[in-house]
């Protein structure tokens, strides 16, 4: 029987951490804007969410197959260290293959070259980045430290160095290098304890690893392209300017998934490991915990919808940023729509349908693209968000069939997801 008091402080203290990296870009935003100009801040917002999809080929599977291995193999040392070897040795190359990519680029294409060679640094910070085995092993309150120590370097560091715009380009560097910093810290304890050692990996092991964990980064590239993608095509069709616009409102949009990924993080492993023991446990609470959760989240986003534009009326702040925030609310009913497909999301990676979530992802990605180019030529700013509604609901409902598809007709009865009867 799972601890539902230790579950619940288990949400309570992976939330409170992840508070830290919602309000971090709302403290930044205004100041950034103020000192560098709302293009520049649309400037930074394109490269964030091209070194985001860069950042996925180095994170490979790790965040969702490297968090299931672990979970379902903690006290096994070997296991976990040959898995830790496996994925830094992974990312190591990932990281040198990609990051000379990126320079290649650089030299062919007319890009803001400082902006982007800041940029590596997050590339880097995405190499160590050792969160996942902490979600895994359900440290939550070691997460908590480093992102709270993160978050901290990172605020100080953008007020010292972006003053204005000839250094907004800092930013980046600030966000990577306090990552990298402490992300370094924490995976040198790790490093210690389980005697790592990178490109000790037989070649056949990680072809392996490749071969097993590529549909997810299909997958996961692709998620990252239909949510970090509008903004590149909104920069292209509306410029800079109306991408900082959007910018600002994608971080709200950013508080609703950054909630959903605790939700995931703290419930995916809970649920790998009590499905692993025993099934009809396992699709019970499943069942349970995202019953409460889709309940609170529909009230959450009312009540987010109400505070914001209340508070707007009353709070002084800059005509872009306003024109943002006012904008951002129509994308809460977003989140609701994802959370609908969490459980069946989980059951199909823990199933190793990596393929079939890989093809839905993939096809999303097509039709945001295609919908999104057309809805923002024709109508702007506002077209761009309706295309994220239209993908958002094409990929929930496909994952909803493809669960009951490949899942419960094989094996599963529906009637364990609804409970016992």
């Amino acid at each position: 029987m799972l601890n539902k008091t230790g579950q619940f402080k288990d949400y309570i203290v992976y939330g409170s951490g992840q508070v830290f990296n919602l309000v971090a870009p709302f403290i930044i935003a205004p100041y950034v804007i103020a000192v560098s100009g709302m293009e520049n801040w649309g400037r930074i917002g394109i490269a964030l969410s091209v070194f985001t999809l860069l950042g996925i080929f180095i994170d490979f599977g790790s965040q969702l197959i490297g968090v299931k291995e672990l979970s379902i193999n903690k006290g096994n040392t070997a296991k976990i260290k040959a898995q830790l070897d496996e994925v830094y040795t992974f990312r190591a190359i990932a990281f040198i293959v990609i990051t000379v990519l990126l320079l290649g680029a650089l030299l062919v294409l007319d890009l803001d070259y400082r902006l982007y060679l800041c940029g590596v640094a997050m590339l880097f910070s995405q190499f160590l980045n050792p969160l996942w085995i902490y979600q895994a092993f359900e440290e939550f309150t070691v997460i908590n430290r480093i992102i709270i120590l993160s978050k901290a370097i990172y605020l100080i560091t953008v007020y010292v160095f972006v003053k204005d715009t000839d250094t907004y380009q800092y930013m980046l560097l600030c966000y990577g290098g306090a990552n990298a910093a402490i992300y370094g810290f924490f995976l040198a304890k790790l490093y210690a304890k389980y005697h790592l050692s990178l490109f000790n990996v037989p070649v056949s092991r990680l072809v392996d690893n490749f071969r097993k964990e590529f549909p997810i980064v299909v997958s996961n590239f692709s998620i990252s392209v239909y949510t970090y993608g509008p903004i590149l095509i909104v920069g292209e069709l509306s410029g800079e300017y109306v991408a900082g616009i959007y910018h600002v409102g994608d971080m709200l949009l950013k508080i609703i998934r950054s909630y959903l990924s605790v939700f995931f993080n703290v419930s995916f492993p809970k649920f790998c490991s009590a499905f692993n023991a025993d099934k009809e446990k396992g699709l019970n609470f499943l069942k349970t915990i995202n019953k409460y959760h889709l309940g609170l989240l529909a009230f959450g986003l009312f009540m987010a919808y109400v505070i914001v534009l209340l508070l707007l009326e009353r709070v002084s702040i800059s005509k872009e940023l306003h024109e943002g925030i006012v904008y951002g609310v129509k994308f809460l009913g977003i989140g609701f729509i994802i959370a609908l497909n969490i459980p069946f999301y989980q059951l199909l990676i823990y199933y190793n349908k990596q393929k079939s979530v890989s093809v839905i992802s993939v096809l999303g990605a097509i039709v945001m693209f295609m919908s999104c180019y057309l809805l923002t030529r024709a109508f702007s700013i506002d077209g761009s968000i309706t295309s994220l509604y239209i993908v958002e609901v094409f990929i929930t409902v496909s994952i909803i069939i493809v669960c009951y598809k490949k899942v419960f007709s094989g094996g599963l009865r529906l009637q364990n997801l609804e409970g016992n009867k």
